[in-house]
């Protein structure tokens, strides 16, 4: 059977519930994202599927019973349209404003939190390769947790574009250094190759950017936004396909690129 029937009906169960438990949950003062986690782990490959003696029925609602190809997809996807909305904070108006304050203080965190993480992991696990790797996993930012919970508190103002500004720099941090530490702790891939695809990404996330732009520009409406937004999403993990690395990786690249090059 086509892999994206069988993901379908527990995606539907799964956004179903999320979507009136964390309706609830908000009224409580919970956020609603902390729902949707819970609801992914409940039904995810790792939740209830995972427990012995569940009938073979139960699978049929399960997320990733299947190959897993379908959830691949949808996680690339997802992750663009995150990243490509973070990267649309990135105006030059406030980059200008905050910017030098945002970059100090992201350098600061990434230094900070390397650091402490670094002397942690080694003085726990003793393994220098390993903590010479954890640091750059502890400085990577939850863009979709962020992004969802100030979206749901509404929240507006130079505090909230700040933040969301030092998330796309933690994360561009993140991806554009982690090749680093791998290449060079467990000869995982060519430094000078991963830089390059890293930056090939960039450059067709950008020109990406700049062909949705002009056709907004060209349009004149407002409400054609979306829908391009959408297409120029599709359209960077689409081409960043080609390129030898992490799929998932190069994708929020190309995203953020895109939308930094359309605001």
């Amino acid at each position: 059977m086509d892999p994206w029937v069988l993901v379908l009906p527990p995606l539907a169960i799964a956004l179903l519930l999320g979507h009136v438990l964390g309706h609830g949950a908000s009224r409580l003062g919970v956020p609603q994202v902390t729902v949707y986690l819970l609801m992914g782990i409940l039904i995810g490959p790792h939740g209830i599927a995972a427990l012995e003696g569940m009938p073979a029925w139960s699978q049929t609602f399960t997320l990733g019973h299947e190959d897993g190809t379908s959830l691949k997809i949808l996680e690339h996807i997802a992750i663009g349209f995150i990243l490509y909305r973070v990267g649309t904070e990135f105006r030059f108006a406030d980059l200008r404003r905050i910017g030098p304050r945002i970059i100090a203080l992201s350098l600061g965190e990434v230094l900070l939190t390397g650091t402490l993480v670094f002397f942690g992991v080694w003085s726990v696990t003793g393994n220098l390769l390993v903590a010479s790797v954890a640091p750059v996993l502890a400085i990577s930012s939850a863009p979709s947790a962020t992004l969802l919970t100030l979206r749901e508190v509404e929240a507006e103002g130079r505090t909230s574009r700040a933040i969301l500004l030092l998330v796309g720099l933690n994360n561009l941090i993140t991806l554009l250094i982690f090749p680093i530490p791998l290449a060079l702790s467990f000869g995982e891939g060519d430094l000078k190759s991963a830089t390059l695809v890293a930056v090939a990404a960039l450059g067709i996330g950008g020109v990406v950017g700049l062909l949705v732009s002009i056709v907004l520009e060209s349009a004149g409406r407002v409400r054609y936004r979306t829908l391009l937004g959408v297409l120029g999403v599709i359209a960077c993990i689409g081409l960043v396909g080609v390129l030898p690395g992490d799929p998932v990786g190069l994708a929020m690249l190309a995203s953020f690129a895109a939308g930094v090059a359309v605001v």
